[in-house]
């Protein structure tokens, strides 16, 4: 007969595939662009294409598998007990992957074990406890735009937090950079703008087709609870919230039960901090071998804390009195030491809340997880007793929940330390199901009968070394020596022969076997389900659960601020809606950390609306100015955040908005130089900020030549000086001492320098910070400073005298111009203006007199 024939009938290629070969293709046909991993008893395989990704991805062995029809398949594969260990990898790799499990029970399954996806993996749905970071939010983040808005939602679906906003569009770089997202679902329509203020585009994820309808996303969102009411005038955060919940709610297979509820948040609410400003300020991460801010004010004691506290950083107040909240709260604790440290004490035992939740709420967590659980609860009863009057004080709302009725459940149906996997008999205590109990104790007593059995069996055959022994391949045996097989019985049925003994079975042993692998399946079941139920009843608290862990992340912020102004002594900052900023003896907290409290020099500051909008820092480079700048910024941030300051006074005028135009960098990829960049950092500031921001500008015009650079820097502080746009409160730090003359021109620009001391043997930088300008810049004592040779040094002294005889600096264009009167000035720059727009090319005579006549007039009106 033909291979291709079968009962005179034509056979097709997939008839000659072996089952699970076409159960494979079936499943791999739904997800041709996914890296499927298919369970095949303890291993999950990959086949074709994917088989070679995978062993390439992770350095493992490509095999071949024969698949029917006298065909092989690559093949490559990874335990399924270490799959977790391999996520991250795959994930890092840009890769999604599709978890196919048995559904079926192997040995009850009549052909072949039925099998279905189970999961979709993706960078921001990770569940896997080993490659979160516990101290960071692992956020999928959704963006909708239209015009110049957007609707920027993102979820965690590890701890339940999901909010949704609507923003301006030259606000979603700032808030991507500072939500660090793991994956980011965006339309299709929107991927080239995306991917221009991506520093990571291989986050994104696109939505093909229409774009989602308002209505439609009502729909997606029906069983979440919403936490406003006009939720049309919120389409945007809408529709973005919903693009979100159905991407993650399709990688679980449509199983989202953490989510339950949606927040919206209002961006007035907060200081809008972007990704440059956070790198500049070193906010979590350090420029140098120093510790970060984060790291400086992170002495948390939970993971939720943790979590909360970037949270809080990153995302200061602009609400007087939820920043007044705060600091009341953390000056009760500052105030009462016992209590703060019994507090902390009892913070240390509480394990990850939230994220437990969630498992237990996915059927994924194990026995372990409720233990920590119920400890954890335990804990936070404690400490809603330790810190009573002061939760009272800080009329904490609702109080914390009553968990007394669910400790009480898992103290009563788990043991204290259980197994990590339910099924085994040792994680439902003895007393909660009779039916679990008796079978325990069938086993117990089948223990005894297989001992029982052995001297039973010695006591006959008199061999008295042979043993009953059990294995997963062949079961309960008898293993004999070969030098006692003479005695073995005829009963005795052969069932493995090693080197140096055989194995046997008996009737009376197949019997027994029978009993206890029957009361061990059965007690699986059982436990099983037990487990199942218990999780179900723990779901059932979810709110108290969550609500518990957000008052404990709030009370360890707050411990862990009171913490840092203790041990560095702190002060609580005075903050209000004016336009001043006051600090007496202000120091910079990750400076200090990394110097020392006695090496640091603390300097005030002195910012208010008439006089002193304007600081203009003179200085040598390396002197301290950008140390001191940067210091500024770093307070309000905390202050704004609830935490107190290192300094001996501080009042902080609420801001809007930190700008940062610091440091050097380039963008060789777009063809951006340094100078570039500088510019760009700085026309965004100079575009952007209001009335409230605080702009922090180091060396502007330092990345090109000295004329063009001076004369940039001085039109950058004209222009904020002059604007007709609301002024805001400036920081110029600057080695151009030739700015320090425009105070005497511009009534808002004030003068500091930094004080140096210089004699015989060059200069030393004081680190203080004083009024007036700096009369010369010293960058060849900062090269000497620096270790140059002397034939540079002293060359360079020669040369800057030429030059400075050249230039003959009592003349300056630049100072020229300075030494009029600002009125004198403007009335001139009027004039110059009027004639440079005249374009004389393609006047007539009549008008180019009409032009000579108008500028005469002009001319005569200024005298």
């Amino acid at each position: 007969m033909d291979s291709d024939q079968k009962n005179g009938k034509k056979v097709s290629p997939q008839e000659k595939m072996s089952p699970g070969r076409r159960q494979y293709l079936e499943i791999k046909s739904s997800y041709k662009n996914e890296l499927l991993l298919y369970r095949m008893g303890d291993f999950y395989e990959t086949f074709d294409e994917d088989a070679h990704v995978l062993a390439s991805v992770l350095g493992i062995a490509l095999t071949e598998r024969d698949v029917g029809a006298k065909k092989k398949s690559s093949l490559a594969g990874i335990p399924a007990h270490s799959i977790d260990n391999h996520i991250k990898t795959l994930i890092d790799a840009d890769l999604t992957v599709v978890i196919a499990e048995q559904t079926s029970d192997p040995t009850e399954s009549k052909g072949i074990v039925e099998r279905a996806v189970v999961r979709i993996i993706t960078p921001g749905t990770v569940l896997e406890t080993t490659i979160l970071d516990v101290g960071a939010n692992s956020y999928l983040v959704s963006v909708c735009i239209e015009n110049n808005s957007v609707g920027l939602a993102y979820l965690d679906i590890t701890t339940s937090e999901f909010n949704t906003q609507t923003i301006k569009i030259d606000q979603l770089k700032a808030e991507l950079e500072r939500l660090q997202p793991r994956e980011i679902i965006v339309h299709e329509n929107d991927r080239l703008f995306l991917e221009n203020i991506l520093v990571v585009p291989k986050l994104l994820r696109f939505v093909e087709g229409s774009v989602i309808d308002f209505q439609d996303a009502i729909g997606i969102l029906s069983g979440i609870n919403i936490s406003i009411n006009d939720i049309r005038e919120q389409s945007l955060a809408v529709k973005a919230a919903a693009m979100a919940y159905r991407h993650a709610s399709e990688t679980q297979m449509g199983h989202l039960p953490q989510i339950t509820a949606l927040k919206f948040l209002f961006n007035d609410d907060f200081m809008l901090i972007d990704g440059r400003a956070l790198r500049d300020l070193e906010i979590f991460t350090s420029n140098g071998d120093g510790k970060s801010l984060f790291e400086c004010m992170n002495e948390t004691e939970t993971p939720m804390g943790t979590r909360l506290l970037r949270n809080w950083i990153s995302k200061p107040l602009k609400n007087i009195n939820k920043i007044k909240y705060r600091l009341d709260a953390v000056d009760l604790y500052v105030s009462n030491v016992d209590v703060h440290s019994s507090t902390v004490n009892l913070l240390k035992n509480i394990s990850d809340v939230e994220r437990i939740l969630n498992r237990t709420r996915t059927f994924s967590c194990n026995p372990r997880d409720l233990i920590s659980l119920k400890e954890s609860l335990r804990q936070i009863t404690n400490i809603s007793v330790v810190s009573h009057e002061i939760l009272n004080t800080l009329s904490i709302p609702q109080g914390f929940p009553d968990n007394s009725k669910l400790i009480n459940l898992l103290e009563s149906t788990l043991f204290e330390t259980p197994s990590n996997t339910p099924g085994d008999g040792s994680v439902i205590k003895n007393g909660y199901s009779k039916d679990l109990d008796e079978l325990r104790d069938l086993l117990s007593d089948t223990s005894n009968a297989i001992l029982a059995l052995e001297n039973n069996v010695k006591e006959k055959t008199g061999i008295k070394t042979l043993k009953i022994g059990f294995n997963r391949v062949f079961g309960y045996y008898i293993e004999v020596t070969r030098s006692h097989l003479l005695n073995v019985p005829d009963s005795f049925e052969r069932r493995q022969s090693l080197v140096n003994s055989e194995r046997f079975v008996t009737a009376e042993l197949k019997e027994l076997e029978t009993k206890i692998l029957s009361a061990r399946d059965r007690v699986s079941v059982i436990e099983k389900n037990l487990f199942k139920s218990i999780c179900t009843e723990v779901n059932s608290y979810s709110d108290s659960i969550l609500h518990s862990a957000n008052l404990i992340a709030n009370i360890d912020v707050i411990c862990s601020y009171a913490n840092v102004a203790m041990g560095s002594g702190w002060i609580k900052p005075k903050v209000n809606t004016s336009f001043d900023i006051k600090i007496k003896s202000g120091r910079h907290p990750t400076v200090e950390s990394n110097l020392g409290s006695t090496q640091f020099v603390p300097n005030d500051v002195d910012i208010s609306h008439i006089g002193k909008r304007i600081n203009i820092i003179t200085g040598p480079n390396m002197s301290g100015k950008s140390t001191y700048i940067r210091q500024i910024g770093i307070l309000c941030m905390l202050a704004q955040s609830g935490s107190f300051v290192p300094a001996e006074s501080a009042t902080i005028g609420l801001v809007d908005r930190i700008f940062t135009r610091a440091g050097l960098g380039d963008d060789i990829s777009e063809g951006k130089s340094t100078f570039m960049i500088e510019m760009i950092e700085t026309a965004e500031i100079l575009n952007n900020a209001t009335n409230s921001s605080l702009a922090i500008m180091d060396e502007v015009g330092r990345g090109t030549s000295t004329y063009d650079g001076l004369a940039i820097a001085r039109s950058v502080v004209e222009y904020i000086h002059n604007s007709k746009r609301p002024g805001f409160r400036t920081l110029f730090a600057t080695h151009f001492h030739e700015m320090a003359d425009l105070s005497n021109y511009m009534a808002d620009v004030y003068n500091l320098k930094v004080a140096v001391s210089e004699d015989s043997d060059g200069i030393t930088f004081l680190r203080t910070i004083l009024p007036g300008g700096s009369d010369k810049s010293y960058g060849v004592h900062v090269a000497k400073l620096a270790g140059m040779p002397d034939e540079v040094i002293n060359r360079s002294w020669d040369l800057l005298r030429e030059l400075e005889n050249d230039i003959n600096p009592t003349v300056h264009p630049l100072q020229m111009e300075m030494d009029l009167d600002n009125e004198t000035y403007l009335k001139n720059k009027e004039l110059a203006d009027y004639l440079l727009a005249a374009d004389l090319d393609l006047m007539t005579p009549i008008e180019a007199l009409n032009v000579l006549n108008t500028l005469k007039s002009k001319l005569d009106s200024s005298d």
